[in-house]
């Protein structure tokens, strides 16, 4: 259908753990990366930390990978912390996948378990209201399941560890059906 009307759509190989698609997804995420340093680069602002949802780990993995090249291509390591908010594994397991993803040592990780809320697609109400926050505020949809749990987490990491006026980067994900889904069972 999509061929048809002039689309190229393509499918990426890999199963429901990632497994298999590792390369395409790292070569996405760092070209994303690269795009974000161009951006930083024509408007003089650097990020001090980049902050997305991390659920399978390649788009954490991506990421790092692109800093990983650019410190292998130009000899500049970036300053940046790339801080993946987990939705669903613990900190070990998060961290052993984002770093095979990326193809470095674990220790190069930053993923965080502390906002899993109980795990996987749960919540709590200061996610429901940082949701709704954002909606109001900046037109921003939030679903519970990442971005809307990965903000809350950025949010609370920010109080107790970031510096006031830093710059700071939220990656969207996604997941804008989930937040629709949400609306829909909180009006019921």
């Amino acid at each position: 259908d999509l061929r048809e009307k002039g689309y190229h759509p393509y499918y990426i190989y890999g199963d429901s753990t990632g497994e298999g698609n590792e390369s395409a997804v790292r070569k996405a995420y760092a070209a994303a990366y690269e795009e974000i340093r161009q951006w930083e680069r024509q408007n003089r602002i650097y990020f001090r930390q980049i902050f997305h949802a991390s659920g399978t780990g390649m788009t954490q993995g991506g990421l790092i990978a692109g800093p990983k090249a650019a410190a292998e291509n130009f000899g500049q390591p970036q300053p940046e912390q790339i801080i993946g908010i987990s939705v669903a594994r613990n900190a070990a397991r998060g961290a052993a996948e984002v770093a095979r993803f990326a193809g470095v040592p674990v220790d190069q990780v930053c993923f965080l378990d502390e906002y899993l809320c109980g795990g996987y697609g749960t919540y709590e109400e200061e996610i429901e209201r940082t949701i709704e926050h954002v909606m109001e505020q900046y037109g921003i949809p939030l679903d519970p399941t990442y971005t809307g749990k990965a903000f809350t987490g950025m949010m609370k990491w920010l109080e107790t560890h970031g510096n006031e006026g830093d710059p700071v980067l939220f990656i969207h994900t996604g997941g804008t059906p989930l937040y629709f889904d949400f609306i829909g069972q909180n009006m019921i």
